[in-house]
């Protein structure tokens, strides 16, 4: 098994930011073609505090060419373009991670 890891930083503006992930953002990846499991975590803290993170997205297939096919489907482009365009591009980063155990 694969994923597909997003995680954000702290927005200035939470309730903005969950407006614009959970109303508009997330409605665009549950389209994504071929998911086995998809989940949004809000991050509550560190074993040392507060964290610079406020959210992880991790969506999970079968393997890497699954998950490739579904990320540049038309929903996977859509929902990239849809963080590029909502002013919080920037607390964004992502990447590609294989389930070991």
């Amino acid at each position: 098994m694969v994923k597909f890891v997003a995680l954000y930083k702290k927005p200035d503006d939470p309730a903005a930011f969950d407006r614009w992930y959970f109303e508009e953002h997330v409605p665009i990846c549950r389209r994504y073609p071929e998911v086995e499991r998809m989940e949004v975590s809000k991050v509550t803290g560190t074993p040392r505090g507060e964290s610079d993170y406020y959210l992880v997205f991790e969506a999970a297939y079968k393997d890497q060419d699954t998950m490739m096919r579904s990320l540049t489907s038309e929903p996977g482009m859509e929902s990239a373009q849809n963080v590029r365009a909502s002013g919080f591009g920037s607390l964004f980063s992502s990447f590609f991670v294989e389930v070991t155990e």
